[in-house]
C-alpha cells in the first residue's frame, strides 16, 4: 500500500525563480493554468491557437497526474529552447510515508523503481524485474 499525502510537519520549499507554481487543487487548477500562460506570454511570444491549446492540454495532464499521485508541490517552466521550440518542464514533489521502514537513499531508489547505483557524472542504471505469479523474482 502506498501512503501519500502531506508531511506531518511544517515545511517551506523554494524553487528556481523562473519556474512557476502550478496549483493542482481541484478548485484552483484552472485559474493556475490560465495565470501561467498569461504570465509567460512575453517569454513565449504570441502563440497560435493550436500551440496554446497544446500547452494548456499539457498543463492539464500535469495537473491530472499530480492529483492522481498525491503531489504536494508542482512547479513548471514554459520557455523556448535554442531552436525556438516550445518547452515545458515540470517538477513534482510527493510525500511518501514509509512507516515503519526507515527512509534512506537506497529505500528511495527502491520505491522509485531504480535500485541501480548512481555516481557523479554517471546516469542511474534502472533494473527491471519480472515477477512470476508466485511473487518471486
Amino acid at each position: 500500500m502506498i501512503r501519500v499525502g502531506r508531511p506531518p510537519f511544517a515545511f517551506r520549499i523554494r524553487g528556481p525563480d523562473d519556474w512557476m507554481l502550478l496549483d493542482t487543487a481541484p478548485n484552483a487548477w484552472q485559474r493556475s493554468v490560465e495565470r501561467i500562460l498569461a504570465d509567460r506570454a512575453v517569454e513565449l511570444g504570441r502563440l497560435p491557437g493550436r500551440q496554446r491549446r497544446q500547452l494548456t492540454t499539457l498543463l492539464e495532464d500535469t495537473v491530472a497526474a499530480a492529483q492522481q499521485t498525491g503531489v504536494v508541490l508542482c512547479l513548471v517552466k514554459l520557455a523556448r529552447d535554442a531552436g525556438d521550440r516550445l518547452f515545458c518542464g515540470s517538477l513534482a514533489l510527493s510525500w511518501y510515508d514509509s512507516t515503519p521502514v526507515g527512509a534512506d537513499l537506497a529505500f528511495a531508489r527502491l520505491a522509485a523503481g531504480d535500485a541501480g547505483r548512481c555516481s557523479a557524472g554517471r546516469r542511474c542504471a534502472s533494473r527491471s524485474r519480472r515477477w512470476s505469479r508466485s511473487g518471486t523474482a
